[in-house]
């Protein structure tokens, strides 16, 4: 499954999907911190996030290696 996410500055990751823009899905959220495209697999009884690429409407990259650790902990530590 492909998705969208940003970090805003409290660190609770936001996922969302196409047609939303990143800018859209960032509004009144305050700062971000990262934001880009997100790949979710389920395997071994756990969620494993993989994260690419970058926002152009809000001209911010994914971190790869903070945002896969917030992500994992998201979804297998709800």
């Amino acid at each position: 499954m492909e998705l969208k996410y940003i970090i805003p500055e409290d660190g609770s990751p936001v996922i969302f999907k196409d047609p939303i823009l990143h800018s859209e899905a960032a509004c009144g959220l305050g700062k971000i911190l990262s934001a880009g495209f997100l790949r979710i697999r389920y395997t071994d009884d756990k969620f494993d996030c993989h994260v690419y690429g970058e926002s152009v409407s809000l001209g911010i990259g994914s971190d790869k290696d903070e945002d896969v650790i917030r992500l994992n902990r998201f979804f297998n530590y709800l």
